[in-house]
């Protein structure tokens, strides 16, 4: 099948050697904002230019436009793309196991016995979803950080390089860990801000 990358920068560029890696015919880079010989055009002419009937997508645009990522999928889905997970052949996923649409798992990431990752959830390498954990829609899972088993990771979340997610913890959705935290039952949640540098 043939994948366009919705996003050009460098998480496109990530985005697009893992769906190489995953099997998929790389298409070009979809972007409405930059130019450059890897893009093939906007996503109105790349509706045009690459029909769904041709073409999937997966959506490389990062966590700083993270509530423009949910509205993305719910557009691309209606004109009738297929938005498939991309999962890298060395990242450990169990049989069962659930990944939603438009998910990213990186290599050596491990998404262990009924766990849940569901739709647009990016797993960074090295990071450990453990059994029974429930990630919600639009989540970013860093470098190494480990969500600890029946835990619930609320969506438009994001968990920083390092960080972890102790046991039966439940991270309420909107919420900022920073890299090498230690999230327990009696952290106090801070609030994810799209336009913040953190």
């Amino acid at each position: 099948m043939k994948v366009l990358v919705y996003g050009s920068g460098d998480f496109g560029r990530v985005v697009s050697a893992l769906a190489i890696a995953c099997g998929y015919e790389f298409s070009g880079y979809i972007d409405d904002l930059f130019t450059s010989d890897s893009v093939v055009g906007t996503y109105a002419q790349c509706r045009i230019s690459h029909p769904p009937s041709q073409h999937a997508i997966a959506i490389a645009v990062g966590y700083r436009w993270m509530s423009k990522r949910e509205l993305l999928l719910q557009k691309i889905q209606a004109d009738g793309y297929v938005t498939p997970p991309l999962i890298h052949p060395k990242a450990y996923v169990t049989d069962t196991a659930h990944i939603g649409a438009a998910t990213i798992v990186m290599m050596s990431a491990v998404i262990d016995v009924l766990a849940v990752v569901n739709n647009l959830c990016v797993i960074w390498p090295g990071a450990i979803i453990n059994h029974e954990a429930q990630l919600e829609q639009n989540i970013f899972v860093g470098p190494n950080t480990t969500v600890c088993g029946k835990c619930k990771i609320g969506s438009n979340s994001f968990l920083g390089a390092g960080a972890t997610i102790v046991d039966h913890v439940q991270v309420p959705q909107h919420t900022f860990v920073k890299a090498g935290a230690v999230f327990t039952h009696t952290s106090v949640p801070t609030i994810f801000q799209e336009d913040r540098n953190w």
